[in-house]
């Protein structure tokens, strides 16, 4: 039954992809199921399906990168008995969600080529906000980050497969987790041959809360006052509720 539904997805969106793309031997194209991730009060994840069309040999990798934002990495030491935070380090720079899929093993891609295109975990650099002395250190600060990154599922442990449908029509898919950041993210489709990016396409995707956890966000955003007044009043209805109910 899923292998059908992709046979129609294949039928419906491959001349779609092809026809943004009208410029004379092109050998690439990508288009998304859903240019939107909708963030509700029940949501607990779900999967963006990218789909795309390959004309010839080569390799093809896509990348979700969320919004940069700057990030503080803590690192606690012992001191007297309590372990307290002792050094710091603030990152620019750091997208907000990361994921990245191959058709084939990072070994058959150049790794200059997976850094200059920022293609996996590696390739990636984080800005410090300060200039140090010691690189090592900020290697072992950035190398925390992404374990805790990777432990909120935001960051892949490693690439995730693309599934070839049919001859030349792909697909790959990432999951969102229910913590995603919101704001505006990009895809981006690679297509690598003779060691070198042919061709590359892009799309934007766009997380938002909406419903009524956007409401209370923008309450709190906006007016966070009131909001810091309203969870007062339902902290303490919740304590007298349930002291009634005891009762």
């Amino acid at each position: 039954m899923m292998k059908y539904w992709l046979f129609i997805a294949a039928l419906f969106l491959a001349p779609m992809a092809f026809a943004q793309a009208p410029e004379f031997g092109q050998r690439l194209a990508m288009d998304l199921a859903s240019d939107q991730v909708d963030i509700t009060t029940g949501f607990h994840g779900g999967n963006v399906e990218v789909f795309g069309m390959r004309q010839g040999p080569g390799v093809v990798a896509v990348v979700v990168k969320g919004p940069e934002r700057t990030m503080m990495v803590r690192r606690k030491t012992p001191v007297l008995g309590a372990w307290i935070n002792t050094q710091y380090l603030k990152f620019r720079r750091v997208p907000s969600y990361y994921d990245y899929a191959l058709s084939a093993g990072k070994a058959d891609i150049p790794p200059s080529l997976l850094k200059d295109a920022k293609i996996g975990l590696d390739s990636l650099y984080f800005d410090p906000d300060i200039s140090r002395d010691d690189p090592d250190l900020v290697r072992k600060f950035q190398e925390a980050l992404v374990r805790n990154k990777q432990a909120q599922g935001i960051f892949p442990t490693g690439p995730k497969p693309i599934e070839f449908i049919s001859d030349g029509f792909f697909r790959a898919s990432f999951y969102m987790p229910p913590n995603l950041p919101s704001g505006t993210y990009e895809v981006h489709a690679y297509l690598i041959d003779g060691g070198q990016v042919i061709e590359e396409k892009t799309k934007t995707l766009r997380v938002a809360q909406v419903g009524f956890n956007a409401r209370v966000n923008r309450l709190a955003e906006n007016h966070g006052f009131f909001y810091a007044i309203l969870g007062l009043f339902m902290a303490v209805g919740a304590g007298w509720g349930v002291h009634f109910l005891r009762r």
